[in-house]
């Protein structure tokens, strides 16, 4: 659950203590930065509040104006009122319920209490609830921004685009070449090449507007310099860059292919504990995932 909701007193799911800001701070159970704002009803100084609502979920609880007067009445009420904290913490929604607490002690026969489950339920994981720092409106400037290309350095293009084509299937969109600054860069994907423009320029904008493409960049020489010794993969030590992932129509029958065509595998379809997804290499040895739609569903059923 990503919500402490603190009406005067202590958050329900740390020890005995108050937390140390009414609007900002540390998160008390993890190391997250904790925002939040007062409700616009609510008077943080002199109290005067009508009602109570648990915001951000999907259900509500309220207090009447008769239950808050008693409750003001008995010496219960307090200066920082309906506090709504939104945070990272990973809370198992099975076990949070909220406590809605006053003055610093808890009174089980009064406090309100949402459990998240059913409103954790109804949001996904993917909702910006569950995914602190996600903006769902796109700020208007990035409209028209999509991803282009991946690139990776090769060592050899006559290899490298052996491999590509000859074995994934994708074709040359594009050559740069770059005389003065001696390299040379290969746009592949799997955009039909024949509906490219004639025209090398309008060609060269009609590649960088294809979704998804594999920028290859060669620095002349590499191919036949014996102290060349390749570029960093991303996956050994230290860790960066993992892989790029294809889409087949079945990954057994393609990985057969790809063993029968002598390619090296990371991972093969049967390794392993993510069954039917398995993980090739490059002539420059970047990963490469292959799965396909048949399976990929209930491989990561899981984690969904």
């Amino acid at each position: 659950m990503h919500f402490c909701i603190l009406l005067r007193g202590r958050c329900p799911l740390t020890p005995s203590g108050r937390y140390p800001g009414p609007t900002k701070g540390r998160c008390p159970v993890c190391p997250c930065e904790l925002t939040g704002q007062l409700d616009p009803r609510h008077n943080q100084r002199s109290g005067n509040l009508e009602s109570i609502s648990i915001t951000n979920f999907s259900e509500r609880n309220e207090m009447s104006s008769s239950e808050v007067r008693k409750m003001r009445s008995s010496g219960r009420w307090g200066e920082e009122m309906g506090v709504v904290m939104d945070h990272g913490c990973n809370i198992s929604p099975n076990m949070l319920k909220i406590h809605l607490a006053y003055d610093d002690r808890q009174y089980p026969t009064r406090s309100r209490f949402v459990s998240s489950s059913s409103s954790m339920a109804s949001e996904s994981k993917e909702s910006p609830s569950n995914n602190p720092g996600l903006h769902t409106t796109p700020d208007e400037a990035t409209k028209s921004y999509f991803m282009q290309q991946t690139m990776f350095r090769i060592k050899d293009p006559k290899v490298s685009l052996d491999f590509y084509s000859r074995v994934l299937g994708m074709s040359l969109l594009k050559r740069l070449d770059f005389p003065e600054m001696k390299f040379s860069l290969y746009f592949i994907g799997y955009e039909d090449p024949t509906s490219a423009p004639s025209n090398a320029v309008d060609r060269t904008v009609w590649t960088f507007s294809q979704k998804a493409t594999i920028e290859l960049t060669h620095n002349w020489g590499t191919e036949s310099d014996p102290d060349f010794k390749g570029y960093h993969n991303g996956n050994s030590e230290p860790r960066g860059f993992g892989h790029i992932g294809i889409t087949v129509d079945d990954t057994i029958k393609a990985c057969k292919r790809f063993e029968h065509l002598g390619v090296e595998f990371v991972k093969k379809p049967d390794d392993g504990k993510m069954k039917g997804i398995a993980f090739i290499k490059d002539p420059d040895g970047y990963w490469i995932e292959i799965f396909d739609l048949k399976t990929i569903g209930s491989t990561t059923s899981g984690a969904a």
